[in-house]
């Protein structure tokens, strides 16, 4: 379950070990049997487990994510619908010290992350691909997945047919209820412009009794900009 470590817990294939050793806590994963990360941690105080965004495996080297639906949704000219995403996640490990923390491993329940380029070749940008199941009704998270409430708003005066959403791990915030692998993120608002842009609005949570995680610094919330053009098609 989500949160602090106390001696081990398994997360899919995945067993996370923590063991105090004179002083040092010496943390692992495990693997199939085998030891697949090892850390040795010198006064940290706390080892836990939070939900990370699925930018990282292999390597960070985009913070967006390709959502695939698994359903077209086709909107009239000047309405709404609200629709709730389950998006795939990645797992990391933080240890603490007072104020203070890293993450110290990550890894993902994907057995084959894949990345996508998102607009053309000369100026698109990189994205991990996600394909995402759509609910029209509130739906429960599960273990490798975060919940997402969607509001698609179609400002144009034709139909549109949206089949993808370009997020952006940046602005996106990751919700967690501890003691549970339940995730969510906040409510987030992608309104149609034209036929083939559309702007993608972060807005606030939509769950109350959950906590959100402490960015890595490679992902902290930008100050200004809380949005993601999509240029490219949607």
């Amino acid at each position: 379950m989500l949160g602090s470590i106390h001696n081990c817990i398994a997360v899919d294939v995945y067993r996370l070990c923590v063991e105090k050793l004179d002083g040092i806590t010496v943390y692992r994963r495990y693997a199939e049997g085998s030891t697949a990360t090892e850390r040795h941690l010198i006064d940290v105080e706390i080892v836990e487990l939070v939900p990370m965004y699925p930018v990282y495996i292999p390597k960070f080297i985009t913070q967006y994510i390709l959502c695939i639906l698994d359903k077209e949704l086709v909107v009239a000219p000047g309405k709404s619908v609200k629709v709730y995403l389950s998006i795939p996640i990645d797992y990391a490990v933080y240890a603490r010290s007072g104020q203070s923390f890293a993450m110290i491993d990550v890894f993902t329940l994907d057995r084959r992350p894949k990345y996508i380029l998102y607009g053309p070749t000369d100026h698109g940008v990189v994205a991990r691909l996600c394909r995402v199941s759509v609910s029209f009704t509130p739906i429960k998270p599960g273990l490798g997945y975060a919940v997402s409430m969607v509001i698609v708003r179609n400002s144009t005066k034709d139909i549109v047919k949206v089949k993808r959403i370009l997020l952006d791990a940046s602005p996106l915030r990751l919700f967690y209820v501890p003691g549970t692998w339940r995730v969510y993120t906040q409510k987030i608002v992608m309104n149609i412009d034209s036929q083939s842009t559309a702007t993608v609005i972060y807005s606030e949570p939509f769950i109350s009794n959950a906590v959100a995680i402490d960015d890595p610094p490679d992902l902290r919330p930008p100050k200004i900009c809380n949005r993601t053009d999509m240029l490219w098609g949607f």
